[in-house]
């Protein structure tokens, strides 16, 4: 089938080098000394790495969906699972190291809400994929199925709505807080 839709822009790189072109023309990167230079490619490169990840879900995602209704032997599930598991661990490994390294501020809050957000999606689509192989081994498909599908994409859309307004929250509590100080 068709795995990750019609757009062959979305999944060949190019997003991701549009937003780091438009960040270096954003933070005047060519203007800044080394060190501030250094620091804002660093930025640059955790938001780049975070729609990369992002990109990779989109494209893992229906995949590992599929699994379950495709009734292969589980172990042709493996090589999906693992890299999904590893596109969930590396932004926990990001987030720990953009939070240790980094002074927070508005666009430090921008870059961890990507890694936030593509865990909660990840951990739902892996719920999800749980729930799939579960009703395969039983004996009697569950009339329930759809309902708690329903349960964990409503607790994922939830998660990002509620990062979403937090971006939007910080944003205007940064916004209110430079008046002050002018």
């Amino acid at each position: 089938g068709n795995v990750g839709g019609d757009n062959l822009i979305a999944h060949t790189g190019f997003t991701e080098g549009v937003v780091a072109f438009v960040l270096a023309l954003q933070t005047g990167m060519i203007d800044l000394e080394m060190p501030a230079r250094i620091g804002a490619v660093s930025i640059i490169l955790f938001v780049v790495a975070g729609s990369f990840l992002q990109s990779a879900f989109e494209v893992t995602e229906p995949v590992l969906l599929a699994l379950p209704a495709l009734r292969r032997k589980v172990i042709n599930h493996i090589p999906v699972l693992v890299i999904t598991l590893f596109i969930l661990i590396i932004p926990f490994f990001m987030l720990y190291t953009i939070i240790s390294k980094v002074s927070s501020d508005m666009w430090i809050l921008v870059v961890i809400s990507s890694y936030v957000i593509t865990i909660v999606q990840i951990l739902g689509v892996l719920a999800t994929y749980s729930i799939f192989m579960y009703d395969r081994y039983q004996p009697e498909p569950s009339q329930n199925m759809d309902d708690y599908v329903f349960y964990i994409k409503s607790v994922t859309k939830i998660c990002e709505f509620l990062m979403a307004v937090s971006i939007v929250g910080g944003g205007v509590y940064e916004c209110l807080t430079e008046e002050d100080e002018i």
